[in-house]
Formats: structure tokens, sequence, C-alpha cells
């Protein structure tokens, strides 16, 4: 089944086959696993290594074979990003609609689940992985419900985005790119299931405080030095209560840092008293915590939700909206032999922007990319 470029699915069969597909083993046997069966079975814990970066071990150290026999070793998983762009570390779980393993509730409204899941199955049979089915995943749970439905939307909110090219998750980064490689996957199914582990083990106060820990740790140990900057999902977003309750611990804990997430789930009218009494309580703990409502299509006004942060947009057409300066601003870069010239802001730093943390009383609206 080919579709249209604009029916194009969220997730293709790539992403589909190692979130789906028994590809992983303890190493040393034989049995393959989905990956998210084999954490469950041995699970996962956080190391904190003196004077290196938090990463995530597996109770065992696993593999994965790739179509062609060749094998990868999942020894451990690096538990923050450290991308050029941000001023800080981030975290990221794994992207996408929950019936396509991922952790988006809201990007589920671009798709026709079922067409999209017919089309990825039948690639991946067409592929030789015959007995490859969706079924085999498991679903993570959801408030507000994982394909939404008439009656559970925010006003204005539309039922489906279905074959709407300005949607915004059809351009989402973390699942496309580099971000297809199983290796990539891995990692961020790691930090999924670890969340969820932390979850079932101590509740939102145990993941809250192994976040605390962590980011901590990371700020000690980065040769950048320490920022008070901290970006929540640059890939994902809140999949349940629990889990935001998990980060409002966190941000509680850490009076001295700033974090913003940016959310979707604003569009499920149950999450709007969880996202605001979120940012609330960690007011009135003296942290910092600003959620930003983000848009769900190229060109729409910026969400400005009361009781939440000033949302977020892309090529947003609004005056009052401040337009990210990175990839727009011409800023002076100095050079290794002292001389200076000029180009695009490539970061907020080289931007001298950190408006997404700072300023919650103003929209912000970025570039498509």
């Amino acid at each position: 089944m080919k579709l249209p470029d604009r029916h194009k699915p969220i997730t293709d069969f790539s992403i589909a086959r190692t979130r789906y597909t028994p590809m992983f083993r303890v190493q040393g046997e034989t049995t393959m696993e989905t990956f998210d069966a084999l954490i469950e079975r041995v699970g996962v814990r956080l190391e904190l290594p003196p004077g290196q970066p938090p990463y995530l071990v597996p109770g065992q150290p696993l593999e994965g074979v790739y179509r062609t026999g060749t094998t990868f070793a999942i020894n451990k998983a690096s538990l923050f990003t450290n991308t050029s762009k941000m001023p800080g570390p981030s975290f990221a779980i794994a992207a996408g609609p929950p019936a396509f393993g991922g952790t988006c509730p809201a990007s589920a409204l671009g798709e026709d689940v079922a067409r999209s899941q017919r089309s990825i199955t039948e690639r991946i049979h067409s592929k030789g992985d015959t007995s490859f089915t969706f079924k085999q995943g498991r679903r993570l749970p959801v408030l507000g419900g994982a394909e939404p439905a008439k009656g559970k939307l925010t006003p204005g909110v539309a039922v489906s985005y279905d074959g709407d090219a300005t949607f915004v998750c059809r351009s989402c980064y973390a699942l496309d790119g580099n971000y297809r490689y199983p290796s990539k996957q891995v990692n961020d199914l790691m930090h999924t299931a670890w969340t969820r582990y932390e979850l079932a083990q101590g509740g939102p106060a145990r993941l809250g405080t192994a976040l605390a820990f962590a980011i901590q740790h990371v700020n000690l140990t980065r040769p950048e030095g320490f920022q008070p900057y901290f970006r929540i999902h640059d890939a994902g977003d809140f999949y349940s209560a629990e889990y935001l309750e998990a980060w409002v611990a966190c941000a509680s804990m850490m009076t001295h840092m700033r974090f913003w997430a940016p959310t979707r789930q604003w569009v499920f009218t149950k999450w709007l008293p969880l996202l605001r009494s979120a940012e609330e309580r960690v007011r009135a703990a003296g942290g910092w915590l600003v959620i930003r409502p983000s848009v769900l299509r190229i060109g729409d006004p910026v969400p400005m939700i009361a009781g939440l942060s000033a949302g977020s947009g892309v090529s947003a057409e609004d005056p009052c909206a401040w337009v990210c300066p990175v990839y727009n601003n011409i800023v002076p870069k100095v050079q290794a032999d002292g001389s200076v010239t000029y180009g695009e802001a490539g970061a907020c730093l080289e931007a001298s922007c950190t408006m997404c943390w700072d300023q919650p009383a103003i929209p912000v609206s970025y570039g498509a990319h």
C-alpha cells in the first residue's frame, strides 16, 4: 500500500521494525525478544560514574541483530542529550504516537492509525519479516487515550489532522534521519523503559529523585561546565500523569535549575488541570518549570492556555511572539586564529537567548526546519 506524501505515516517501517520485531537478545543466548520485553525481563539501572556523564545499564549485556545477521552490542545508554544547540543537557524518550510505540499521544491526531499500521506492516512483510505485527509491542498507558476521540479534546482542536501536510509531527526530527537507526531508537527506548521501571518500583518520588541526582551529576561532569538550563524532552512527551509528577518532584528539589518542557498534551481536556497544577506546585516550592503548549500545525497561532506558560509555534504569524533567533540572526563568530566572521546563530547561547526558559509569559515562534 503506497500512500501519497501528505498521508506519509508519522513513523516509518524502519522505526516500527526496531520497536516491535524480536531482534534483541541477551548476549550469549539465542532467544530473540522485542526490546521492551527484554528490558522488562532483565531490568535497567542508573549509573553515576565519577567524572563521567550518567548512563543506563541493562541488567545483563544485550545485543541487537540486524536482518543481515550482523549484531551490535547494547551495554549502556547515555542518559542525557548534549546537543550543540541547547545551552544545557536535555532528556529524550521514544517519539511518535503510542500506537507506534511512542510517547506522544497528540501526534496520533495526524494519523489514520489503522491505515498507517497496515501500510507499515505490508512494507515490512515485503522485506521478509512476515511474522511482524504491531500487537507484539507494548502500549504505553496514556491519560486521555492513545487514539483521540470526540469529547476528550480541548475546544478548537480538531478530531483529526490526517492528510494535513502542515501537521507539525509529520516533520518530527526525532522520527527521521539518524533517529531512524536502531542504535538511536534503542537509546530512547531504554530511557522510556527506565522511567517506567522507576515508576513501578517507587512511583513519581523515586523517579523524580533519580532524575535530580542525574541532572546534578551531569552538570558537574560536563566539559562545558554547569548550566542552570534543562530541556525536558528533545523527543517524546509526558505520557502519563505519574511521569509528569516525577518531573514536578525533580524541579521542586532543584530550585537552582530552570526547566522547560514543550508539550502537546494540552489538546486533551483531562491534561489541562494536571499541567496547570504542575507549574503551580513547582513555583510554590521555589522551583522553575515552564510548560509551553506547542502548536499542532505550522503557521497556526501560538496556543495561549490560561494557567500555563505562553505557548510555542512554528512560523507563527503573531506580532506578540518572540521569534527564535537560532538560524534567524546573524552573529559574529570568533575563529581559532582570532579572526571574526559572521554567520547564522546555530545555538541558543550563540544567539544570546534563553527565552524559552526565562520568559514564561512571552510566546515563542520557531522557524520550520
